[in-house]
């Protein structure tokens, strides 16, 4: 089951006593302290502006309601799925008293697209949340710097709202990609960004399944000085540019970013989506 789940799927399974497997894709679905974080960030917005995002309290006062479901759901007998060790790391500091189970976002042969990419552009592309305004801006002196236009798919509407009234150079405002969209942008882009806010415990210890599609469709990473992408990225021994402070800079690693052939075959479905679709054969929910 899916954190995700609505009210009345979450309801049915308190009373439900067979073993449950319970995909956490987002820390501040079962925890308290990541729900109280990620609340006061969203409220503030990406540039951190106080109170910018108020149409969000409805909605995060509803998650808060999940929360106390989720916890009660899991109890001691029953397995989260969650996908990151850092964020395993957390719950069991936190003194969790259920199973933790770590299968990370990364891409698995499953549904296959063809199509055909013969270079790379002079893009770097920023697909979904913008989520840390001030990296952004660094990110964007440095495309500005090198000659690269930034393409953004998908953003919230206050993010895009601000960027259209910016009118930066460079920054090209798109919509929002389906699966093959995704895959056909980041397949012919140098560059993608992968930006998080330490602000927020959730996006702390980042699971960022845009990284790992990231690296799975060869452009090369730009991320923040995150805890949990850089992380990712010393296990995963990949090249990327890291945003500090003052500059970007290059960071190496034990494999460069792969070269894709001309016909390649993509997949979209991640370790944790197939993890937890064999599980759910297993279970039989009410």
């Amino acid at each position: 089951m899916s954190d995700s789940a609505p009210f009345k799927t979450l309801f049915r399974l308190l009373f439900y006593k067979k073993p449950i497997a319970v995909h956490a894709l987002e820390l501040y679905s079962i925890s308290f302290l990541a729900w109280a974080s990620e609340f006061s960030y969203r409220l503030r917005g990406a540039r951190g502006e106080f109170f910018r995002n108020w149409r969000i309290i409805p909605g995060f006062c509803k998650q808060l309601f999940k929360v106390l479901f989720l916890k009660k759901i899991i109890g001691s007998k029953n397995i989260v799925l969650i996908s990151s060790n850092l964020r395993k790391e957390f719950l069991i500091k936190r003194g969790i008293g259920y199973k933790v189970l770590v299968v990370k976002n990364k891409p698995i042969i499953n549904n296959y697209i063809t199509m055909q990419v013969k270079c790379r552009r002079n893009v770097i592309a920023l697909v979904g949340n913008l989520n840390n305004g001030e990296d952004f801006l660094r990110a964007h002196k440095f495309a500005i710097e090198n000659n690269l236009e930034i393409h953004c798919f998908g953003l919230q509407d206050a993010d895009f709202a601000w960027l259209q009234s910016a009118k930066l150079v460079g920054v090209v405002l798109k919509e929002k990609l389906d699966g093959a969209g995704v895959a056909e942008v980041l397949s012919s882009c140098k560059y993608s960004l992968c930006l998080y806010s330490d602000k927020s415990v959730n996006q702390r210890y980042s699971a960022s399944s845009k990284l790992f599609e990231t690296l799975y469709f060869g452009s090369i990473p730009v991320v923040s000085d995150n805890v949990g992408v850089l992380r990712e990225l010393r296990e995963e021994g990949v090249e990327h540019l890291l945003i500090t402070a003052v500059s970007v800079e290059f960071v190496s690693g034990a494999r460069c970013a792969p070269e894709l052939p001309y016909d390649p075959v993509f997949l979209f479905q991640t370790e944790m989506m197939k993890l937890q679709t064999e599980l759910m054969k297993l279970i039989e929910l009410p």
